[in-house]
C-alpha cells in the first residue's frame, strides 16, 4: 500500500531558524503590549526604574519578561582576585582590544553554537 506523506514545509531563511516563529502572529495580546508600552508616557529620573518595572509589570509582562532578560547587568565570568588584579594578563589586553562589532558576533555565535548543530542534526549539543 502506497502511503502519501505530507506535503514539506517551505524552505527557511537561516535568519527564520535562529528566531522561529514571530510570537506577535501567534499572540496578538504581545503586539497590544508593546503599543501600550511604547504609549507610556516615560517615567521621572528620580523613580528607580526597578521601582517602575515592578509597579508595571502587570501592564507589561511579556515586555517586563525581556527587560529582566536583557537590561539585566551581566555578571562577570571571573573570579574576583583576576578581576580586580592590578596588571592585566595578556589574554584581557586582547579581549579589551576587540571592536564591540567583533564581540557582538562572539557572543551571538557563542549564544547559537548549540541550536546551529541541532539544525545540522548534529545531536544534542553538550555544553551549557
Amino acid at each position: 500500500e502506497l502511503q502519501l506523506l505530507p506535503p514539506s514545509p517551505a524552505p527557511q531563511s537561516l535568519y527564520d531558524l535562529l528566531l522561529g516563529e514571530d510570537p506577535t502572529e501567534r499572540r496578538p495580546e504581545i503586539h497590544t503590549q508593546l503599543e501600550n508600552y511604547i504609549a507610556e508616557p516615560l517615567c521621572r529620573r528620580s523613580l528607580s526604574p526597578l521601582d517602575w518595572w515592578r509597579a508595571k509589570e502587570h501592564r507589561f509582562p511579556a515586555v517586563a519578561q525581556l527587560a529582566r532578560q536583557y537590561l539585566a547587568v551581566p555578571a562577570t565570568a571571573a573570579p574576583a582576585t583576576l578581576a580586580l588584579a592590578p596588571r592585566d594578563p595578556p589574554t584581557a589586553l586582547r579581549r579589551a582590544a576587540l571592536g564591540p562589532e567583533h564581540l557582538d558576533h562572539i557572543l551571538f555565535l557563542h549564544q547559537n553554537c548549540d541550536y546551529l548543530e541541532r539544525l545540522r542534526g548534529g545531536g544534542a549539543g553538550g555544553r551549557r
